[in-house]
């Protein structure tokens, strides 16, 4: 599929290569941001602290008040990256990145990163490290010391 030069402004293209013996080089498929899958998780919940958390085709919205747009949807590794709205109370127009792990039946949600500068930072994992789903009823969400629980999504 080829993607006019100006739609790429807007595709998040993760690319890595392999050396052996010759230059392989292996990139995700180029989603542009209008034809990323929905994700896994996507439905109509309240989480464990009573905020809503409706998980659209195209876009989270928390508590009907702060609105993420999709940029890289990942089913395969349980995460995406999305723009923070401009009109969100916090970290407007900043990017952020949502994990989820299923556990012990239930669905739970980690808002990583919330203040990356680009999309690109947001899903960086080098910069911004994935967040321990070992026991996220317990900790394992945050960054620089932090060890919050993680969010449980309990469906509507």
């Amino acid at each position: 599929m080829k993607y006019p030069m100006q739609s790429l402004k807007n595709t998040l293209l993760t690319c890595s290569f392999l050396l052996t013996g010759l230059l392989l080089v292996a990139c995700s498929t180029p989603y542009h941001t209008t034809d990323l899958p929905a994700p896994d998780i996507k439905g109509s919940y309240t989480d464990n602290y009573n905020y809503s958390q409706d998980i659209e085709a195209k876009q989270w919205i928390i508590n009907n008040q702060s609105v993420f747009v999709y940029q890289l949807v990942n089913n395969a590794e349980s995460y995406l990256t999305a723009k923070n709205s401009s009109a969100n109370p916090y970290y407007p127009d900043k990017f952020s990145r949502f994990e989820w792990t299923h556990y012990f039946g239930d669905i739970w949600y980690c808002q990583q990163v919330y203040d990356a500068s680009t999309a690109a930072n947001a899903n960086n994992f080098t910069i911004y490290p994935k967040a321990d789903s070992s026991n996220p009823a317990t900790g394992g969400c945050g960054l620089n010391g932090h060890n919050f629980p993680w969010s449980k999504l309990i469906p509507n």
